[in-house]
């Protein structure tokens, strides 16, 4: 949620919309295209760009809580309206905002939040020298795609612009030897993944 505007209008123009999703109006009808929308969604997720699964596939085994899209698939037929009503004040009433706030703000505006309220999401730690290798299906296309993730340190401002000047002298290479030489893949890049404060080097290949 991005906002922009005249700086005396901002908390006006926010306070609106959290209003909004408070007392958001929910008919029948809307319900049930929305519900059968995001179920479609899920059931077509393997049939996915190769590379957009594989890089799904590592967020998803890298984080410590997460559900992947069959187990959400399992769980959105006994949903129902009600549900959804008595969720949206439950979820609000434990809604923060992890915010970046600039401009002609006063204290006011905001109420930090206590250390102990806070919920950080967090990377699992990978065993120094494992090796792991996961697999996943794609129901439509018959392209692969592989890719390889090293995971690094914890983000620092030095530790991002080692890993970023890393990349820059690889990427050119990686490109050269695995798609012009060797013919791998029309997609190759060698980049970084930062995630929940971890950062990592990942190369993707997708073949033709």
């Amino acid at each position: 949620l991005t906002l922009y505007g005249y700086n005396h209008k901002i908390k006006e123009l926010l306070d609106t919309i959290i209003d909004r999703m408070v007392n958001i109006k929910m008919n029948a009808q809307l319900f049930e295209n929305i519900k059968e929308r995001v179920k479609r969604a899920l059931q077509n997720f393997r049939r996915d760009v190769p590379y957009e699964m594989a890089q799904f596939g590592v967020t998803y085994l890298t984080a410590e809580h997460q559900w992947n899209n069959d187990e959400l698939l399992s769980c959105i037929d006994g949903i129902t309206m009600n549900n959804v009503e008595s969720f949206i004040p439950r979820m609000l009433n434990r809604f923060y905002t992890d915010s970046l706030m600039y401009g002609n703000l006063t204290k006011h505006f905001y109420q930090p939040l206590f250390p102990s309220m806070w919920f950080n999401q967090r990377e699992l730690i990978l065993p120094e020298g494992c090796n792991y290798a996961y697999t996943m299906l794609n129901d439509a296309h018959k392209l692969h795609a592989i890719e390889i993730y090293l995971q690094c340190f914890q983000q620092t401002l030095e530790n991002n612009v080692l890993l970023e000047l890393f990349c820059h002298f690889v990427d050119e290479p990686c490109f050269d030897q695995l798609r012009t030489t060797e013919q791998l893949g029309y997609i190759v890049k060698a980049d970084t993944h930062r995630s929940r404060g971890v950062q990592s080097f990942r190369i993707i290949v997708q073949s033709a």
